[in-house]
């Protein structure tokens, strides 16, 4: 097992030096500078302007910084798409904020709002139930997509093609006994998840918890999250899921639709 990140923060020696210089150079940058040459970076870095060449070179040309004719730099558009990224995400939480609260106090269960980060699922947001039973999750923390409701109602709800390229390098490892850790299984799951439009997380992340999710869209149909209740098993009896999973779609349809997404199907 690598450092814990508490270690990393703290610890000096795992700082990457021509990381930290780069970010560095990044943040000299700002409305009264927005523009500079490689002689003015290295007097306000208080270094020599050769040193700073590879550096200046590498930000350009990932797109972080970007060189006019007169050899001054600014600050690149890779920022502009990042920040899109970040600011779709805080959207997000602001829009569903409101519905997470309604479907916490219809189910009495806790509702969690997640998207999907390469091979996790990452939450986005949080409403604990009223009983006072706390879960492991809070917002930030990630889990395994193959062993979460959240991460494989929005797996079935992908592309094929981006479906395949997730779980080509996913270790569907066994978190509980009822985690589902074979690929052909997973995939019969996802084909019935699709056609539901709600997956099931039975015990598969944590034993005793059992979760409803359903996915949320974008304006352009593209999933973009997930939203789920969870609770304890002895209480989210099978029987019932059915109905749950009624309100939770209604939610997710809810959440959808105020990001913009028009559905051709409704529940109501």
């Amino acid at each position: 097992m690598g450092p814990s990140k508490e270690v990393e923060k703290s610890d000096p020696s795992y700082i990457n030096k021509s990381l930290d210089k780069a970010l560095s150079i990044l943040e000299i940058f700002d409305e009264d500078n927005y523009k500079l040459s490689v002689t003015e970076l290295a007097q306000k870095y208080e270094t020599n302007p050769s040193s700073l060449y590879p550096i200046l070179h590498t930000l350009d040309k990932h797109g972080y910084l970007q060189r006019d004719g007169n050899k001054q730099y600014s600050l690149g558009l890779a920022f502009a798409e990042k920040s899109r990224l970040v600011l779709d995400r805080l959207n997000l939480s602001v829009e569903a904020r409101q519905e997470l609260k309604n479907l916490r106090d219809k189910t009495n269960k806790t509702v969690h709002l997640g998207y999907l980060n390469e091979d996790e699922v990452v939450y986005i947001d949080k409403v604990e139930s009223k009983s006072g039973m706390r879960m492991y999750s809070s917002p930030g923390k990630t889990a395994p997509v193959h062993a979460t409701a959240l991460g494989k109602v929005i797996l079935a709800h992908l592309s094929k093609q981006v479906r395949e390229k997730i779980l080509s390098k996913t270790d569907l490892y066994q978190k509980t006994k009822n985690t589902i850790s074979s690929r052909e299984k997973l995939e019969e799951e996802l084909k019935k998840i699709n056609k539901k439009g709600y997956a099931v997380d039975d015990g598969e992340f944590e034993e005793g918890i059992r979760c409803v999710a359903s996915p949320i869209f974008r304006y352009d149909g593209k999933v973009e999250a997930a939203v789920s209740v969870t609770g304890l098993a002895v209480q989210m009896k099978k029987d019932d899921l059915d109905d749950l999973s009624l309100l939770v779609r209604s939610t997710a349809e809810e959440i959808s639709t105020k990001l913009g997404f028009k559905s051709k199907k409704s529940l109501r």
